[in-house]
């Protein structure tokens, strides 16, 4: 019996033993079974046992991310496409001269998308692209002519009279302008008849505009001081000129290069006047005339620098170019002893970009600026035996040929001679 209830108290105490282990295992494994989840979305702390530098995982990532997009091309990359370079265009912007706000402004992409040039404003500009593509003369149009964009009353097409980037710049103001605007500027700068300026020995700027009025004609003149650094400003009868000097060396007494603005009820025109030396070549007739002679020895005396007072002391030229309008030149050959031989003429060409043949005229009007410029004495022996010429050639750039036919007043002969003036490049700060 008491062997008996002793293994029923062994068996007792193992039963109790092993449920006390139990419910202390039980105990320790609560907290972690029983742990609050956190909300999703919520970032969680990292365990203690974690390396710091684990957490800069997440950063890695990003910077991968950003690195991974593409990098802006630097601008250097289309340099060698032929796209100037941010940095040259603007130091090319900077370096050309004033034109209404002392700076041509940089033109930005918006600007640029709002103000387009619609190809309907202009007729006439739509024409001569059309008569240039039809005729095959774009190539030699780019490469050898430049056009101010208006054409005469006979259809024939202005040309600049110089290549030194100065129309390209307006024409590029042009751009920065919308239709209507393009529109009105047109308009005025047709009506451009003749343009021309003089800086006297006082110091004053004298600019005389011709104005086309219906079938008449109303002259302007605006006087200013004269300052090669400044702009110069004159209001009358509602137009507003201004004048700049554009000459890359400027200087106090004279200009060379002068672009004058005119503005009128909300219209604006802009023209380029020039002054410059010319070279003279010339090719004549053999003759037996003694006033026909004269003239021949007089210029051949010019071409061989023999001292005397019978040859040509100094050759000028005068022009002005109307953008979107009308262009023409004087050209004026004074002799040591005041000898006169002055031609005046349109520069124009034909549709297909051929010499124009258009009629020189004897610049003989006394009150033009140019003449009072040269002298006050002349001796007009030689300019009163010109009967006719005409523009036989004419390369936008500078260089024309007339062939002028001079009339003996003895023996009523003609003779021919041909003249080939190369002007001098005088250059801008365009």
């Amino acid at each position: 019996m008491n062997l008996q209830k002793l293994i029923i108290f062994l068996g007792l105490s193992l039963f109790l033993a092993s449920c006390g282990k139990k419910k202390e295992a039980t105990r320790q494994e609560a907290p972690v079974a029983t742990q609050t989840p956190q909300p999703a979305g919520t970032p969680q702390s990292a365990p203690e046992s974690v390396p710091p530098d684990v957490k800069v995982s997440d950063k890695a990532e990003k910077t991968r991310v950003d690195n991974s997009k593409e990098a802006p091309k630097p601008v250097t990359d289309i340099a060698n496409k032929g796209v100037k370079t941010s940095e040259e265009v603007s130091l090319k912007m900077n370096g050309r001269g004033n034109i209404n706000d002392r700076k041509v402004p940089v033109k930005t992409s918006s600007k640029t998308m709002t103000k387009v040039i619609p190809s309907q404003v202009s007729d006439k500009k739509v024409k001569v692209g059309e008569s240039l593509a039809s005729s095959g003369a774009a190539n030699k149009l780019a490469n050898s002519l430049y056009l101010t964009g208006g054409i005469s009353d006979y259809g024939l097409y202005y040309t600049t009279i110089a290549n030194d980037g100065v129309f390209r710049v307006l024409q590029e103001l042009v751009a920065e302008k919308t239709a209507d605007e393009i529109e009105k500027d047109i308009a005025f700068s047709q009506s451009i008849y003749d343009a021309q300026f003089l800086i006297d020995r006082k110091g004053n700027l004298t600019v005389d505009v011709s104005l086309r009025i219906g079938k008449g004609f109303e002259e302007r003149r605006f006087v200013a001081p004269y300052d090669k650094n400044q702009l110069m400003v004159v209001n009358l009868d509602s137009i507003k000129m201004t004048a700049e000097c554009i000459d890359l060396n400027k200087r106090s007494e004279d200009c060379y290069n002068m672009i004058v603005t005119l503005e009128k009820s909300g219209a604006e025109t802009k023209i380029v006047l020039r002054q410059s030396g010319a070279r003279l070549d010339y090719q004549m007739d053999l003759s037996e005339d003694s006033d026909f002679n004269e003239l021949a020895q007089y210029l051949r005396n010019s071409n061989l620098d023999v001292q005397t007072s019978e040859r040509v002391a100094t050759i000028n030229v005068y022009s002005f170019e109307v953008l979107n309008g009308k262009s023409a030149q004087t050209t004026v050959l004074m002799g040591v002893a005041n000898q006169v031989l002055s031609f005046k003429s349109e520069l124009t060409v034909k549709k297909d970009l051929s010499p124009s043949l258009n009629n020189v005229d004897k610049a003989q009007d006394w009150n033009d600026l140019y003449l009072e410029k040269a002298r006050f004495i002349k001796d007009m022996k030689f300019q009163s035996m010109i009967k006719s010429a005409k523009l036989t050639e004419n390369n936008g750039k500078g260089q024309f040929s007339m062939d002028v036919m001079f009339e003996s007043k003895v023996s009523k002969s003609q003779n021919r001679i041909k003249f080939k003036m190369t002007r001098e490049l005088v250059p801008t700060n365009f």
